[in-house]
């Protein structure tokens, strides 16, 4: 049988969704994925490390991890 690799780039932006969306956004999400496993579909799912790079545009634009760069102000 043959495996693939799914990388998933999450668009949430969980910072401007209320409680109860950011919820529900996430029960989907599981459901997804145990709906995937039912089907033995799905082997394993693991978060990206924290280390590395990404590297984006025409420009090969390098940017320290793979994180979506924050635009908020501190």
């Amino acid at each position: 049988m043959k495996e693939f690799l799914m990388l998933i780039r999450e668009n949430a932006d969980y910072g401007q969704m209320s409680v109860d969306d950011m919820q529900a956004d996430i029960q989907k999400h599981m459901e997804w994925v145990e709906e995937l496993i039912a089907k033995g579909h799905f082997k394993r799912g693991n978060p990206l490390e924290g280390a590395g790079a990404t590297i984006s545009g025409n420009e090969r634009l390098v940017k320290d991890g793979p994180f979506i760069e924050s635009k908020g102000v501190y």
